[in-house]
């Protein structure tokens, strides 16, 4: 810590780390999920989710926004971002996913923060493996 005796007598104290002057950042908002329904299997934690393509996946969880409707994007193991659309009531959120071809997908703080400020949002890796759905 860092203290500074301003000409005007006002005694500003200064975290490590911090540059007198600069706004300190605010705390990225969390994205915690607490649900999952149409998996074939999930974790405890729900960071690795198997469900099958063209099948409906729905996430839940708790977000501290105020009520809104926005987009997710998902990527792709081959970079390319899938929408889908998320609904916040109460601080709480589901989305419905439906994968339209098998392979892997990513959410992390990459995706959580794409066209914002880099560490709006702040949410544990999530790895979805949609499997190829066959016929019996």
């Amino acid at each position: 810590m860092q203290t500074i005796i301003e000409a005007d007598g006002v005694v500003v104290t200064i975290p490590a780390g911090a540059v007198y002057g600069e706004q300190p950042k605010p705390e990225p908002i969390t994205i915690v999920l607490t649900g999952i329904a149409g998996a074939q299997m999930h974790s405890s934690d729900f960071n690795r989710i198997t469900c099958y393509e063209l099948s409906n996946l729905t996430i839940s969880g708790t977000l501290a926004l105020p009520d809104r409707t926005f987009a997710i994007p998902i990527r792709r193991d081959d970079g390319r971002l899938i929408l889908f659309s998320v609904n916040v009531v109460d601080g709480k959120f589901e989305a419905v996913l439906n994968f339209p071809t098998s392979g892997q997908y990513s959410y992390t703080n990459e995706e959580a923060n794409i066209d914002l400020q880099p560490g709006t949002f702040s949410v544990n890796p999530i790895k979805i493996d949609v499997l190829r759905l066959t016929a019996p």
